[in-house]
């Protein structure tokens, strides 16, 4: 009788009273469990061939896996710190395009004083004024209110005069019932710095 065929024998043997069974559910399971130890032993010694197998190509030099790390932390360290020279090169970038139009910004409040700044208003409304039909409001700074308030009336006779809290530079802003056209100094220095901007490429690649 082989061992397999025993092994039944005994198992159906054990069966016929409770303490035998009892007896023979704690073989199969330390069985159970002899089985799983072995599985775990086999796929430890697989590990250890799949490691041995990883380290053929640096067994001449066993520091070549460390410097390979070493490169590799390098290489993070010094992507980390382009991206930080990046953001400061930015901050730099903008402090200089703000400081520039800033300068501009206090040019234009001295022009906002003088005749030369009615005159160009009054330019735009005179090349406007064939574009617009009807119903038409012309919104202005309050500190230009008494300034440009006779020369929108000269240009367009009709037009309503309104504050607008929005025109920070000056100019006007001309409103018809589908069109609005704008005329600010505002409008004009933001295209001028985006036109700057595109000109001189300062921009973070």
């Amino acid at each position: 009788m082989n061992k397999k065929a025993a092994e039944q024998q005994r198992a159906v043997r054990s069966m016929e009273t409770p303490e035998q069974y009892s007896e023979f559910e704690d073989s199969v399971i330390e069985a159970a469990k002899t089985q799983a130890q072995r599985i775990i032993d086999d796929a430890r010694r697989q590990g250890d061939a799949n490691f041995d197998k990883l380290m053929e190509g640096h067994r001449g030099d066993p520091l070549i896996p460390y410097r390979e790390e070493a490169k590799n932390r390098l290489a993070r360290k010094m992507a980390s710190v382009k991206q930080d020279n990046r953001k400061k090169l930015l901050v730099y970038r903008s402090q200089l395009v703000n400081g520039l139009f800033a300068e501009m910004e206090e040019a234009l409040e001295e022009y906002t004083g003088t005749p030369a700044y009615a005159q160009r208003v009054a330019d735009a409304l005179a090349r406007r004024a064939p574009e617009i039909s009807g119903k038409c409001t012309v919104r202005l700074r309050r500190a230009d209110e008494a300034l440009l308030a006779p020369v929108v009336k000269k240009a367009l006779p009709s037009a309503d005069i309104a504050v607008d809290g929005s025109i920070r530079l000056g100019g006007v802003k001309l409103e018809t019932q589908h069109i609005l056209y704008d005329e600010t100094l505002d409008f004009a220095a933001a295209a001028e710095r985006a036109a700057f901007l595109t000109r001189c490429k300062l921009r973070v690649e």
